[in-house]
């Protein structure tokens, strides 16, 4: 089996941003909604669209690495 600790490397980056961005972010959204009413549901929505955000970078990056991982084409020697 192959060296895998850069995807371990790499996911738990993308792990951490999820953190390092949303937290500040939905704080921010919770802090200066106007209408208190809706206040915990733009926290909801913040977070909701963070995660599902990260999570299309991460898949993103893991197709990338995979396909230089193991590449379906590969240079012709003269």
């Amino acid at each position: 089996m192959s060296n895998s600790t850069g995807l371990i490397t790499g996911s738990v980056i993308y792990f951490a941003l999820v953190f390092i961005i949303g937290v500040p972010l939905s704080l921010y959204v919770k802090k200066h909604t106007k209408d208190r009413s809706q206040a915990k549901e733009n926290f909801s929505l913040t977070w909701s669209l963070v995660v599902i955000g990260v999570i299309m970078m991460w898949l993103l990056w893991f197709c990338a690495y995979l396909h230089q991982m193991n590449p379906l084409v590969t240079p012709k020697l003269d």
